[in-house]
């Protein structure tokens, strides 16, 4: 009788068991009671091309690399969707416009999946850096010691508005005009003695930098020669320059002190030096000191140099109604090339009528000196009349200035044939010295 039992136990017992382990209704959970891990569907940035860029950048395509993009995804930008192309599972684009890398910082980018759900990636770091500043110029360059306060302007590129000037190594905040522009006040303290001041300018992090050193001179009273260099004659053609002085009391009286100009290039008592330049089968240069006298006898001397390029004609490098191209209103491009290259344009104008001129032009590094005065084309612009006589000119690096030469409202008297000429204060003629010349006013 217990055995009988116990067999029925047995049998009850293997009919449990197989029903738990059976292929029929039973638990899905596997043998060991483990759940295998689902796919991970969210989107997923590995990198971002490029990584980062400087402040001021205009507009860019952002590449996003990663996974597990859906058609219809989208790249957020600190929070805000950016207009985004889906290239494939691993690959979206956004448009980055400027207004979004104006100011150096560090953006959060997030790409957001829509279908089959909303998932988003985790965020990745987008760096806004400062540029490192270039300093190119300053104005004034020299203030006599003792002067009171004033106001000194520097040029350059990359300045930002949390710019800092440097001077004599202490940093100042200065007044940020624009990106190429910066103000900065001088103390009476500052100008007090005579002394060279190093003048730098440095950006702040993220990125930044300092730039080159340019020295301010604060010099002990009296007159002093303001022009440092003279543009280049062409071989039997006019020339037609004056010296320029400062600090001393007018009028200025100019005088040779040593060695002559080119043969046919006088310098007078008011500083003009015209004439026209020698016939030359080789560039020449002719060295020669020029002083200067002002009213109260205190006097200055500067050594000058003109040399006399051999360059055969450009294009359209002469003045007169044949062989200058003609120009109306708008903007032309162009380059002066080859080597002491001018370039002449020929305009209509009527009486009254007021002339603005400008030119942009192309700042290249030559000698890889940021305070080097020959490190881009300085441009010089000229008004000739129809005789092809100036009748006015620009040239901001003369005055300290390292900007655009640029005439505004010259008026004209008499309608006829006017005459703009381009050419660049060194005569560093070159293929690469492109420029953009601008007129209105003309008929």
């Amino acid at each position: 009788m217990m055995r009988a039992r116990l067999h029925g136990a047995t049998a009850l017992l293997l009919i449990l068991f197989a029903a738990g382990c059976g292929g029929g209704g039973g638990s899905s959970t596997p043998a060991g009671g483990i759940t295998p891990p689902q796919a991970d569907t969210r989107p997923t940035i590995t990198y971002l091309s490029p990584a980062g860029v400087q402040a001021g950048s205009i507009t860019f395509t952002l590449t996003v690399k990663g996974k597990n993009f859906t058609s219809g995804a989208k790249v957020r930008w600190n929070g805000s969707e950016r207009p985004t192309a889906y290239v494939s599972a691993t690959e979206v684009r956004a448009d980055i416009s400027s207004a979004d890398v104006a100011t150096a910082g560090t953006a959060k980018i997030v790409v957001a999946n829509y279908s089959p759900s909303v998932e988003f990636s985790a965020e990745s770091s987008f760096a806004i850096n400062n540029p490192v500043p270039v300093l190119y110029s300053l104005n004034p360059l020299r203030i006599t010691a003792g002067s009171p306060a004033t106001t000194l302007v520097l040029y350059g590129e990359n300045f930002v508005s949390g710019s800092v000037v440097q001077i004599d190594g202490a940093g100042r905040t200065g007044t940020f005009i624009n990106s190429t522009r910066l103000a900065v006040a001088l103390t009476a303290a500052d100008l007090a003695a005579a002394r060279s001041v190093p003048v730098q300018v440095r950006n702040p992090s993220p990125g930044g930098g300092t730039s080159g050193q340019i020295a301010l001179s604060v010099a002990a009273p009296g007159v002093y020669v303001s022009t440092r260099s003279l543009p280049p004659g062409a071989s039997g053609r006019t020339y037609d320059y004056a010296l320029r002085a400062e600090g001393g009391i007018p009028p200025y009286s100019w005088a040779l002190a040593s060695g002559a100009p080119p043969p046919g290039i006088a310098l007078s008592a008011d500083g003009a030096m015209t004439g026209t330049a020698p016939a030359v089968t080789i560039d020449t240069a002719f060295q020669f000191g020029a002083r200067v006298t002002d009213s109260t006898g205190s006097t200055a001397a500067e050594t000058l140099a003109v040399t006399v390029r051999s360059a055969a004609p450009g294009r359209n490098d002469a003045c007169g109604p044949t062989t200058a191209s003609p120009i109306s209103n708008g903007v032309i491009r162009a380059s002066l090339s080859p080597y002491g290259d001018v370039d002449v344009y020929r305009f209509q104008a009527g009486a009254g009528a007021r002339i603005t001129a400008g030119i942009l032009a192309q700042r290249l590094s030559l000698s890889g000196d940021p305070t080097s005065p020959d490190i881009f084309l300085d441009s010089f612009l000229e008004i000739l009349d129809s005789d092809c006589a100036r009748m006015t000119y620009n040239d901001d690096l003369e005055l300290g200035v390292v900007l655009d030469s640029g005439i505004s409202n010259f008026y004209i008297s008499t309608p006829g044939t006017y005459y703009l000429r381009v050419s660049d204060l060194r005569g560093e003629g070159r293929p690469d010295f492109v420029y953009e010349l601008e007129l209105s006013g003309a008929e």
